[in-house]
Formats: structure tokens, C-alpha cells, sequence
């Protein structure tokens, strides 16, 4: 998809929608041209199973809730601890949308997507790169999974 229209992300259920401005997945291609995605072997995101795209905190926008809204505040949310990111998903089918938090190693806020919400794009041409989010260590990315995570 490179025809200037932004990128919609749906639940399950369709009940919750975002979007992305049309640019948002340029960051993910390397200086080979290798188009990349990362999977996170920490807790939450073994448990959950997405693959998640890095992206600038202010770029998503809320379309629409289950309650009918563009409230983030209308978003299920769920904070494993004070420390963690803020993860939310769609309070109807419990999709997780995306999570908020903060990197210090990363330059402070980041927000992540979840890749499989992303609508018109073939996943199947991106190289899964690997990093060890159970162990903090956020800059490290590998082509193969660290211990205990999903391949």
C-alpha cells in the first residue's frame, strides 16, 4: 500500500477502528531495503502473540470505539505495573490495538502497533527481526528468537 491513503487498523469485530498517517510503516525498511518487523519475547507479548510495529506516539488516531466514540478513555486498557506499558484493545472482542510506554534506551515514548490490525498489508514479505523485551535489552535485534519467545 503506497498510495498516499492512510492505513486503517480494525479489531476483530470491526467495533474499534485507528488509523496511521500513509508513511507510517517507512521507518521499517533497513538501508538494504529489507522491509522488517520485531516480536518481543517479553510476558505480556508471548501471552498475547502480536507482532508489534514501532511507531511514533502521536501518529495513532482513534476512529472508533464500541461505544461509539474516538475516546481513548473508551479503549480497554490494562497496566501489568506502574513501571510497564499501557496496553489497549477493543473493549467488545479484546483485541489488543496498541501499547503505549516509555524506552529509556529507545529515546523515551514509543508506541506499538498491532501489525495483524493493519488492513492492506501482505505481512508475508516483512523479515521478522527478534528482540529480548523479557530481559529490558530493547536495541538488540537478531534474526532468530531469544529464549522463551515465539517464533
Amino acid at each position: 500500500m503506497s498510495s498516499g491513503e492512510p492505513y486503517t487498523l480494525t479489531c476483530q469485530c470491526g467495533s474499534t477502528k485507528l488509523q496511521l498517517p500513509s508513511n507510517a510503516l517507512d521507518h521499517l525498511v533497513d538501508d538494504a531495503g529489507t522491509k522488517t518487523i520485531q516480536r518481543c519475547n517479553c510476558t505480556v507479548c508471548v501471552r498475547q502473540a502480536p507482532t508489534f510495529l514501532l511507531k511514533d506516539p502521536h501518529s495513532i488516531k482513534i476512529i472508533s470505539t464500541p461505544a461509539g466514540t474516538d475516546a481513548e478513555s473508551d479503549l480497554g486498557h490494562y497496566q501489568r505495573d506502574e513501571s510497564g506499558g499501557n496496553f489497549y484493545f477493543c473493549q467488545k472482542c479484546g483485541t489488543r490495538m496498541f501499547t503505549k510506554g516509555w524506552v529509556d534506551v529507545m529515546g523515551g515514548p514509543i508506541t506499538s502497533v498491532n501489525a495483524g490490525s493493519v488492513n492492506g498489508v501482505d505481512w508475508s514479505v516483512y523479515k521478522v527481526k527478534y528482540l529480548d523485551g523479557l530481559h529490558d535489552a530493547w536495541i538488540e535485534r537478531r534474526d532468530t528468537p531469544f529464549p522463551f519467545g515465539l517464533p
